[in-house]
């Protein structure tokens, strides 16, 4: 025979309906007891510690950096989120000017001729270039730097006026420049002696995408002695991505 369970309560023996109320309270308040390590005065103690760090300690390091209010972290959260958008749209900035701005640089080759005459003649033009443009874009400048250098082959004092042409798709030479009015090259009565020029020129709506651009200088000598040229020609383009 067993135990006996209380009348009136329909128990067995280890329920908790075994106990009267009175006896199941105290059974609670003892567990709650045996916890206490992380419950009551404990928790509070715990919590007390926790406050001095998220106030006392954020509040001293706010105060040393002397920007936010001591207890408007509200406007401390506003200012670093508007400070992290500020950076996301200026990065975008950046890449979209990447993405939608960029050059393209087109080196002829360079040609070497020797002219005796003292007549206006072409030095020979290198092989053109015919630039294709990226597809949804639009040029926004052509810039042509042309370098003429020439070298006295004997001792003979020279003039040089010049000329910088250019010619699109085969339709015929056109002045870009034109220098002759006043000798621009001088060479000396000494053989081997030497004069350069640089010419930096626009050709922006000159040409379109896909036309064959040739470029080339003319000379015009006040003598008839040879002299030996060099010429070499760079177009830069820059697009805008539309």
């Amino acid at each position: 025979m067993g135990d006996t369970p209380p009348q009136g309560t329909g128990a067995v023996p280890g329920d908790a309906m075994s106990l009267t109320a009175a006896e199941r309270l105290t059974v609670q308040a003892l567990i709650i007891n045996d916890l206490t390590p992380f419950a009551g005065a404990a928790i509070a103690a715990i919590l007390t510690d926790t406050g001095a760090i998220v106030w006392g300690d954020i509040t001293g390091i706010v105060n040393d950096i002397g920007v936010f209010p001591t207890a408007n972290y509200a406007t401390l959260a506003a200012y670093v989120e508007n400070i992290r958008t500020r950076l996301t749209t200026l990065q975008t900035d950046v890449d979209e000017g990447k993405e939608r701005r960029w050059k393209e640089t087109y080196i002829y080759e360079t040609e070497y001729e020797q002219i005796a005459n003292a007549a206006e003649e072409a030095v020979t033009p290198p092989t053109g270039i015919s630039p294709t443009f990226q597809a949804g874009s639009t040029l926004r400048r052509a810039t042509l730097v042309a370098s003429l250098k020439a070298n006295n082959n004997t001792a003979a004092l020279h003039k040089i006026g010049v000329t910088l042409q250019y010619q699109i798709a085969g339709g015929g030479w056109v002045d870009l420049i034109d220098l002759t009015a006043a000798p621009t090259l001088m060479l000396p009565a000494v053989e081997g002696t030497g004069d350069a020029i640089t010419i930096v020129e626009d050709m922006t709506g000159v040409f379109t995408s896909g036309q064959l651009v040739e470029v080339q200088f003319l000379v015009d000598s006040s003598d008839a002695a040879a002299v030996n040229y060099m010429t070499t020609f760079v177009l830069s383009l820059e697009f805008d991505l539309v």
